[in-house]
């Protein structure tokens, strides 16, 4: 054997690794700052030797939520847990091995703290009613399959509401609402509702108090990068990851209400330099994406229909897609059935009903046209009879 060959088996990782990830959008990997961490993370530890596949759906995960990893039959969720099992991998770089017990306790506490409020301040400028309603929902709409489009978006904010509303960064209702009826107001051609002077009072209060909240959040971190390229002075990270990938969701998309990303930019010019130069660490040429994505599926009606096998050579499926497949099967056949159950059923019932009601009204119609008929015929003869009656009394 080669020595090439035997350094190419130890810098593989045995098996196929593929990184499960929300679809990527601005630029980026990810929309979601924890899958876009897990990107960069594998990018810079085993870059080119693992895939990405797109996903809307995170049921597959064993914790529900995206990113998760799966390598031949192991399946591991949750960030950290990627990042220790990729790390352990044949060939894979070491991002925090010279740290102490002591050191990395303290870089896990950090870690949690910067996904906690990072978080909370990536996810209040994704929900906030203008980004939301103009941006991030049309976005997310995209991205799904029908119908999944027209409801799951919807749903994901809601998610996030009692967080936001945790840490007060939720948007007040009157202000969703106002989005609302603007966006309706645009689609049909009309003027915009004028504004109310006490709703504008709330929003400038309420947008102060995002501000603080963000200032304190980003003092935090701008403090402990310092003067240094990276939180570890000249070492990247996990630490890095995880902040880089918050910031650049919150500097990359083109929000029609950019106030924290505005803020960064004037503010804490350290912390955007940072997250660019994590990136350009894992991705050196931004025109070109050395990722690795398996094919995603179609966003049309079709997308819901099992496909049929063809002649060209396939990979054999994971239990995953068997499993799915399996269940797109059945969900169709119980639509199917469904479908020519209802319509062999209702329209001839509903038929004959209308029709049989319809010609019971028609005869109570003439019963009752009858009965008036008879009425009137035996009021006139009485008539006649006491006419008559009159008449001989008279002669007598």
């Amino acid at each position: 054997m080669s020595a090439s060959a035997s350094t190419s088996n130890v810098m593989t990782p045995a098996g196929n690794v593929v990184l499960h990830i929300w679809p990527g959008a601005f630029g980026l990997a990810s929309i979601e700052p924890t899958c876009l961490a897990a990107v960069l993370y594998l990018q810079l530890v085993i870059p080119g030797k693992f895939t990405v596949k797109e996903s809307t759906t995170p049921d597959y995960s064993p914790n529900g939520q995206l990113p998760y990893l799966t390598h031949d039959l192991v399946t591991i969720s949750s960030l950290s847990g990627i990042m220790t099992y990729v790390s352990g991998l044949p060939g894979s770089s070491k991002l925090d091995q010279h740290t102490s017990a002591k050191e990395k306790a303290q870089r896990t506490a950090w870690k949690a703290h910067a996904a906690s409020t990072l978080g909370d301040l990536v996810a209040h400028t994704f929900y906030s009613s203008a980004n939301y309603w103009k941006l991030i929902r049309p976005t997310l709409a995209k991205m799904m399959p029908i119908p999944q489009r027209y409801y799951v978006p919807n749903r994901i904010r809601e998610l996030y509401k009692p967080r936001l509303e945790a840490v007060g960064l939720w948007p007040a209702e009157n202000e969703a609402s106002s989005e609302q009826s603007k966006l309706g107001a645009s689609l049909l051609g009309r003027p915009p509702p004028l504004k109310d002077p006490k709703e504008v009072a709330r929003n400038v209060f309420a947008l102060e108090q995002t501000l603080e909240k963000a200032r304190a959040c980003l003092d935090t971190y701008k403090k402990l990068l310092n003067d240094h390229i990276f939180f570890d002075h000249e070492k990247l990270s996990t630490l890095d990851i995880i902040v880089a990938a918050h910031s650049l969701l919150l500097l990359n998309p083109p929000f029609p209400n950019p106030v924290l990303k505005d803020l960064i930019i004037e503010s804490y010019p350290s912390l955007a330099v940072h997250a660019r130069l994590v990136l350009s660490r894992a991705f050196p040429d931004p025109t070109i994406s050395p990722l690795t994505y398996h094919k995603s599926s179609t966003n049309t009606w079709s997308a819901l229909i099992p496909t049929f096998g063809s002649n060209m050579p396939k990979p054999e499926p994971s239990e995953i897609e068997k499993e799915y497949t399996k269940m797109r099967w059945v969900w169709t056949g119980l639509a199917i059935v469904s479908t020519v159950g209802y319509l062999w059923v209702n329209p001839p019932i509903v038929i004959v009903q209308l029709r049989d009601e319809e010609e019971e009204d028609r005869v109570e119609s003439d019963e009752v046209g009858g009965m008036e008929d008879e009425d009137e015929e035996e009021v006139l003869a009485d008539m006649e009879t006491e006419d008559d009656g009159a008449a001989e009394a008279q002669a007598a």
